[in-house]
């Protein structure tokens, strides 16, 4: 970086600089709504373009998207730096919710679905509340048993849903794959909960048009990737917990969030083993960002494990060998965690809008809404249907999608 940039980047994170100064909060509010994150760095704050380079990855860790296409407000929204704690309306209207803290298990959401099963199957693991989840062993045998109320079956993809005659207050038809063996099984009712653009692919009952607000839901190409390392001594002696890489395959490296729970704990010594969670997201700076979610997509589909693992060792070897790590000795295991964390967000088929934060919605129809419409005996759950990938999100549809049946 230039000295200049350098300066810029010290004048932006200091934060102290009102870059709307003389305007309402209504005209504030028109600003941060008609610009993205980078046209209004570049264009009220007096950000040169090296500066704006450095600044365009700094929110594809949490939104899959770069400066250039995050609207201003969800920047301000986020508390990223060029707002200087301004007021732009949005408290007084009652549009913003802030959640108070947060709660984090050491195996992320994980727990939540070992909660649910304990709880569904009895006897499959011991305990009854949340402190010795993480390190309680399951009894995978009990998941699918004959004459159990809730049966699981793990491994089996549905390829087919339709109603049984085409009468869509009947029973259905539900044939799934497993081990290569196609089978059929009769369902009363069905929720579906997976990706809302796959539906129409295995249930020719969609109709049309709620097959193209289904479309709507684009996955954004955000890749975690864990990497176990022996120790981390060397980031003790670097003196680092966290990098920010805007010029690197992996834009942002930390230590993953210390988290002790019942009988687990995490790792005190440096000399204990940790994880190191890496960031990936690939996308096409200049285009809308519903086609950058796409073009990003396209391009992971190209992307080897190969790929990934090269990187991780050379981007590791080169940020942390001054501190002593080697690659080599100490990389325990690596997991290119691809699709799973691509939050698939409504995008409005006439402007592009992207339903980032579906509350600041502006547009009449919501296609969310549209898409999760039930069909005959069959509810639509799932966090796209509620264009929101939050774990909270995911239970209220469940809610709304069971309690349809029922209501």
């Amino acid at each position: 970086l230039s000295t200049g940039a350098k300066s810029e980047l010290e004048r932006l994170f200091a934060d102290e600089e009102d870059y709307l100064a003389g305007m309402t909060s209504t005209e504030r509010r028109a600003v941060v709504e008609s610009h993205t994150w980078r046209d209004y760095l570049e264009k009220f704050a007096g950000m040169s373009e090296e500066t704006l380079t450095f600044i365009q990855k700094w929110p594809h860790g949490v939104w899959a998207i770069g400066a250039d296409a995050l609207p201003a407000w969800m920047a301000w929204l986020e508390s990223y730096p060029g707002f200087a704690g301004m007021d732009i309306g949005y408290d007084d209207e009652g549009d913003i919710e802030e959640d108070e803290g947060n709660f984090h298990f050491p195996d992320g959401n994980a727990s939540v679905a070992r909660l649910l099963v304990r709880k569904l199957i009895p006897g499959i693991a011991p305990g009854t509340s949340m402190e010795e989840i993480v390190n309680t062993h399951f009894d995978y045998s009990r998941l699918d048993q004959p004459g159990s109320s809730t049966r699981v079956r793990l491994s089996s993809t549905v390829v087919e849903l339709k109603h049984q005659n085409g009468d869509l207050k009947g029973n259905l038809d539900v044939t799934y794959v497993r081990d290569n063996e196609g089978k059929t099984v009769t369902a009363e009712k069905v929720v579906w909960a997976g990706y809302h653009s796959m539906l129409p692919y295995v249930c020719d009952e969609v109709p049309v048009s709620q097959s193209a607000a289904m479309a709507s839901a684009v996955r954004a190409p955000l890749v975690y990737t864990n990497v176990a390392i022996r120790n981390w001594r060397s980031l003790v002696n670097l003196g680092l917990r966290r990098a920010y890489c805007p010029g690197s395959f992996f834009h942002t490296l930390l230590m993953s969030y210390p988290v002790s729970f019942g009988d687990y704990k995490f790792p005190k010594s440096p000399d204990e083993p940790v994880v190191l969670h890496l960031q990936h997201i690939p996308l096409a700076p200049g285009m809308s960002a519903a086609n950058q979610f796409r073009e990003g997509k396209r391009q992971l589909l190209n992307t080897s494990f190969e790929t990934f693992e090269r990187n991780v060792r050379d981007q590791l070897g080169r940020m942390l060998g001054p501190g002593g790590f080697d690659p080599a000795r100490d990389i325990a295991g690596i997991t290119v965690n691809r699709w799973p964390h691509g939050y698939a967000y409504s995008v409005d088929q006439a402007s592009g809008d992207v339903a980032w934060w579906p509350e600041m919605w502006r547009h009449e129809r919501k296609p969310w809404v549209d898409a999760r419409q039930r069909i005959g005996n069959i509810a639509i759950a799932g966090t796209d249907a509620a264009s929101n990938a939050m774990t909270e999100s995911a239970i209220e549809e469940a809610h709304r999608a069971v309690h349809s049946f029922i209501s």
